[in-house]
């Protein structure tokens, strides 16, 4: 049996955090792009996704490929929502000098509490190109700027666009290599303040299928150079972003990527492409490997063949290994580690189809070199594209983490997720929506609902142990992009309850209790509800001749009384320490329960004669209905009947028979029977019968409500007709 639920509330919360920054004061900040373009029939838009819990006002700014500078109408985003900004129409607003060139925006809030990435696409052509904006100098602090690429379709364009994000002039000076080829392509220049240059590297060098390496120094300020490099071939609709590295910024000899895609798409085929350089002093040796996950939950792993790399020296891995087209993988990862001093080898990844139009870049990852084990991103459903998320454990221990999926009038939540070692998980936005199916709290994500707010966010004492990214995928045209932005800090607990908040029921009743967390993201916006693991939570109560808990959970009443249940386990928080940097800050929650027994009862409810008269020799049957609680069940009880009172003459009669009646309780109704027989000819009056129930239990265990015993009424015992 179990308990009645009476209602589910937050008990014993205790106090509440608002996240990491949810207090720190906002101010004046600038995200910075490479490059935008409205030439080609390319369509270029600003995404910006507010993780905060306020609006936010934005000033987009372009930049013309001279320098020249246009400050864009400012535009309103949401609390936890994102919104997309047509830079076309402002291009053609700002004139015939910003058909292109670099893009920045700026607003007032916490850092990074306003994400931007910029995608850029020419639906006729299937191409598309991405970019995640930061702030000045978070993506290059140092000079140096190193890029490696692979070219996996022949007759591509591969294109170095070099943007000067401050007022002064800038200084460059680099080089393009190509595998094989020994005369490195020089990529000099002064750029003006805010001029960006698109340099487009000679076709006679880049026709075969071979990886190539950008490598760019300036000599301006941290942050004053932002690069990337477009590869493309519009006859066959295939294109790629690669990003640029910061040597300087590398706290591991390790690259990490979530999401590898393997298979096919709609039987086109795809295949790896895995590409590094060595742009240390000494001889390297690089490892990779790939580490997937089943459809039936099983894990694998299978290593790549490792490379020797000389100094400069550019490869490309070969991963034509068979157990990676096993049609049976779900999900899957890349692991690639080397050698030599942390940022000293550089890569690149991703996965291209055999006609070249699909292509999924993946974005690889220090495990160490990000801010944080969290993730902001936006989402879509639009037409035949849908967002999907991929978050990877870069340990070697379980860890755990939660998602949000946010959309206007509710959030979705994932429930806490446990990472296995190097598992990557990914989330299908669309297929849980489609599926309906429930989240944390039991609700749905609406079926109209198509854009939105995705957070997640690491449960645990360590950072810096997941990666993660948002894939937006358009298999239909052939159009991929990535979105990969952080939040400042891991979220911090919130409040705790302990879910069913109230229960009454009676002695023996089990019901299954869950200890339940909400925490805040970094920035004070409160989370899904999410159940806390038994393994963490110590579980009492207070008055156990009451009720108890178990190490599960699990409460059983025992005996009559009020009393309350507990839920305690250990909770992290984050504070600011004056900086930048976030400090974890550890307690203990403590949530309660109340739950009331009852002792199980029973009444008579009715007393009744099948006949009200009977003559001599007639019999009548005399019926007590006895109601139990499902609490009484199985309990034993005498029923008696026995004569209440009489009037007139009565000679004699034989019953009630039987007199005495033992009974198990049923839950509900129990009718018990005796018979009476006139069995003298002589009798003229009427008589009445009693009911009582007796047993030997104590009455703190089964409680007899109302009468007892109950009266029946009158019952004529007549002469022979």
């Amino acid at each position: 049996m179990f308990w009645n639920v009476r209602r589910r509330s937050v008990n014993s919360p205790g106090s509440k955090q608002q996240g990491c920054c949810g207090n720190v004061p906002a101010s004046l900040r600038r995200m910075i792009g490479a490059y935008y373009t409205t030439e080609d029939n390319f369509k270029s838009t600003l995404i910006l996704n507010n993780k905060g819990p306020h609006q936010i006002v934005v000033t987009p700014i372009l930049h013309g490929k001279s320098g020249e500078t246009y400050k864009a109408p400012p535009v309103s985003v949401g609390g936890e929502s994102s919104f997309e900004v047509d830079l076309n129409a402002i291009a053609e607003s700002a004139g015939s000098k910003f058909r292109a060139g670099g893009i920045e925006f700026t607003y007032t809030g916490r850092l990074l509490e306003m994400g931007g990435g910029l995608r850029i696409v020419n639906a006729e052509k299937s191409l598309i190109f991405d970019e995640q904006f930061l702030e000045p100098g978070m993506k290059f602090s140092s000079p140096q700027l190193e890029a490696v690429f692979a070219i996996p379709v022949e007759n591509t364009r591969v294109s170095v666009i070099v943007s000067n994000t401050t007022s002064q002039p800038l200084l460059i000076k680099g080089e393009a290599v190509f595998a094989g080829h020994n005369t490195p392509h020089p990529i000099p220049g002064v750029l003006k303040p805010y001029e960006t240059q698109v340099v487009n590297l000679p076709v006679g060098q880049i026709k075969e299928v071979l990886p190539g390496a950008v490598s760019l120094n300036h000599n301006g300020e941290k942050g004053a150079l932002m690069a990337m490099i477009h590869v493309q071939n519009s006859d066959k609709g295939y294109s790629e972003s690669v990003n640029f590295h910061d040597p300087a910024q590398g706290k591991t000899n390790q690259w990490h990527g979530a999401g590898l895609r393997l298979g096919s798409v709609n039987n086109d085929v795809l295949r790896s492409v895995i590409a590094v350089r060595n742009i240390g002093k000494d001889t390297t040796t690089v490892a990779a490997s790939v580490p997937y996950s089943l459809q039936n939950g099983k894990m694998g792993k299978v290593a790549l063949p490792q490379l020797s790399l000389a100094p400069g020296e550019i490869k490309l891995f070969d991963a034509s290994n068979s157990q990676l087209r096993q049609k049976e993988i779900a999900t899957a990862g890349l692991e690639i580690e080397y050698k030599g001093s942390p940022g000293s080898v550089i890569a690149s990844a991703s996965s291209v189809s055999q006609s070249g139009n699909q292509v999924f870049a993946l974005p690889l990852k220090d495990p160490q070199g990000g801010m944080s084990s969290t993730g902001g991103y936006p989402w879509f459903i639009n037409g035949s594209s849908s967002t999907v998320v991929f978050i990877k454990n870069t340990t070697s221990e379980p860890q755990q983490f939660h998602l949000d999926v946010v959309y206007q009038g509710g959030r979705w939540g994932s429930n806490l997720k446990t990472l296995a070692p190097s598992q990557t998980m990914v989330f299908d936005i669309r297929k849980i929506r489609d599926a309906q199916e429930k989240g944390s709290e039991g609700n749905v994500i609406p079926s109209d609902v198509t854009v939105g707010h995705i957070t997640w966010t690491l449960r645990g004492n360590r950072n810096k142990v997941l990666i993660g990214r948002a894939q937006t995928v358009d298999h239909v045209n052939g159009l991929v992009s990535t979105y990969e932005c952080q939040c400042h800090c891991i979220g911090s607990f919130n409040t705790s309850r302990l879910s069913p908040g109230s229960v009454s029921g009676f002695p023996g009743d089990v019901a299954q209790f869950r200890a339940e967390e909400r925490d805040s993201d970094c920035y004070g916006n409160p989370m899904s509800w999410y159940d806390v693991p038994v393994d963490m939570v110590t579980f009492r109560s207070e008055n156990s001749s009451v009720a108890t808990i178990d190490s599960s959970g699990a409460g059983t009443a025992v005996a009559e009384g009020t009393t309350n249940l507990h839920a305690s386990w250990e909770i992290q928080y984050l504070s600011l320490d004056g900086g930048d940097a976030c400090v974890p800050r550890h307690d203990t929650t403590d949530c309660s329960a109340s739950c009331v027994v009852q002792a199980p009862s029973i009444t008579i409810t009715s007393v009744d004669f099948n006949h009200l008269e009977i003559h001599s020799q007639e019999n009548a049957t005399v019926t007590a209905q006895i109601s139990a609680d499902p609490g009484a069940a199985g309990k034993k009880i005498t029923v008696n009947f026995y004569e209440a009172s009489r009037t007139g003459t009565i000679i004699g009669y034989t019953g009630p028979s039987p007199s005495s009646t033992p009974v198990v309780l049923v839950s509900g109704n129990n009718p018990v029977a005796a018979t009476i027989n006139n069995s003298n000819a002589s009798n003229n009056g009427t008589i009445k019968i009693n009911v009582s129930v007796t047993s030997d239990i104590p009455a703190s265990e089964l409680r007899v409500n109302g009468s007892n015993p109950k009266e029946s009424p009158s019952l004529a015992l007549k002469p022979a007709n």
